[in-house]
């Protein structure tokens, strides 16, 4: 019951498919958490002043090695504090910053739903994701703002 409007910048970035191909599919699980994790009701959008029609863009830089993929949302932003909450392993947060606890996301096993659905939950997805990204020889990063949105960068080497 989310309306989001997607948009996907045009690049002049030309890539062979066949070396991406696994990455490209581990995708989705970006665009499922923001989706279903990070884009709010149409109701909690519209208490927060906000479009009732979410937002989600994907956009392209490039230098002379590398390309980066940006995946960014405007919903409801990651909170370090539920990160802290449903974290399985042990982490001594009082000597990490929040920028550290929000990339604990990328951990496996990590779900901030209480319910399994068919979209996610299971906590598998961003930990493939980053390690398809770090196979390929990239690093992806997170960054996000409470109520304004969630920004991932994957930054990858031109060649694949």
């Amino acid at each position: 019951d989310k309306l989001v409007d997607i948009k996907v910048q045009e690049s002049d970035i030309f890539l062979d498919p066949q070396n991406y191909k696994e990455l490209f599919k581990s995708l989705l699980h970006i665009f499922r958490n923001s989706v279903d994790h990070g884009i709010e009701s149409r109701e909690e959008r519209v208490a927060k002043n906000k479009s009732e029609i979410a937002k989600l863009k994907v956009f392209f830089s490039k230098d002379v090695k590398n390309f980066t993929i940006n995946i960014q949302d405007d919903g409801k932003g990651i909170d370090p504090e539920e990160i802290k909450i449903v974290s399985k392993k042990k982490f001594d947060f009082e000597k990490m910053s929040k920028e550290e606890i929000i990339s604990l996301i990328f951990e496996p096993g990590l779900s901030s739903k209480t319910d399994v659905s068919t979209v996610s939950g299971r906590g598998v997805g961003l930990d493939a994701v980053k390690e398809e990204v770090e196979r390929l020889g990239g690093k992806i990063t997170v960054s996000s703002k409470i109520d304004e949105g969630t920004l991932f960068k994957i930054e990858l080497p031109m060649g694949g």
